[in-house]
């Protein structure tokens, strides 16, 4: 009896699992896919970080009175609400 064998220590199903995703993890398919997922985070990300920059500018250009009165109390704050208070 061999111990380090794969294929006595495996019951049928998890075999049956084991190979299935080494042959989706070789599937040309599937690493388009995951290429795709990919490239779509970080367009997602620059697109997210370009709108917080837009924000941050618009909001910049306010005087501390009219900050204030949308609940910015100083002007080093203006970034941390913009990115980390989405329900401010």
């Amino acid at each position: 009896m061999n111990f380090f064998s794969s294929e006595t220590s495996l019951p049928p199903e998890r075999k049956a699992a084991s190979v299935a995703s080494e042959q989706s993890y070789n599937d040309p398919r599937s690493q388009l896919s995951a290429i795709t997922a990919a490239i779509a985070a970080l367009w997602n990300y620059c697109r997210d970080e370009r709108d917080i920059r837009r924000a941050v500018r618009a909001l910049a250009r306010l005087d501390d009175r009219s900050l204030r009165n949308i609940g910015i109390r100083d002007r080093s704050e203006i970034e941390f609400t913009v990115r980390f208070c989405h329900k401010c």
